[in-house]
């Protein structure tokens, strides 16, 4: 009986945790990874929540004080170049756009996502080679 309940148990932690991980290339050097899980408490709040870390690609650290941008929602990388923010919205289809200074931005697929999803984005972003001043 104790062996049923422990699988069982394990079937249903299993299900209502569903991730997946992909990794997306993007226009320049830089990619992001991302992960869409479910939350049955954000369900019940009719909330989506994304949040991540922005770094670059080739040393791995946090860009701090980056942008990223989520429909008209904006928010700002903290010291470690983590980010976190919430969206009321049922259902969403949009995009996700992180840059900093110095770096080339990094725009995301379309993502559509639903209430009691928590979508966890990595950034990273690759350094930009184009002079600020062109003078010729």
């Amino acid at each position: 009986m104790k062996i049923q309940l422990i699988f069982v148990s394990f079937l249903i932690i299993l299900t209502s945790c569903t991730s997946l991980i992909i990794n997306k290339p993007t226009y320049n050097n830089g990619r992001y990874n991302f992960s869409t899980n479910r939350n049955n408490l954000l369900y019940a709040q009719d909330s989506i929540v994304i949040y991540g870390f922005i770094k670059t690609i080739g040393t791995k650290e946090p860009l701090k004080f980056s942008l990223i941008t989520f429909g008209c929602s904006k928010v700002t990388s903290d010291t470690l170049g983590f980010f976190r923010f919430k969206d009321h919205s049922i259902s969403v289809k949009s995009f996700l756009f992180a840059n900093s200074i110095g770096f080339r931005g990094v725009e995301t697929d379309h993502l559509m996502l639903s209430k009691g999803d928590s979508v966890n984005i990595n950034f990273y972003l690759s350094e930009d080679d184009r002079p600020l001043i062109n003078c010729q």
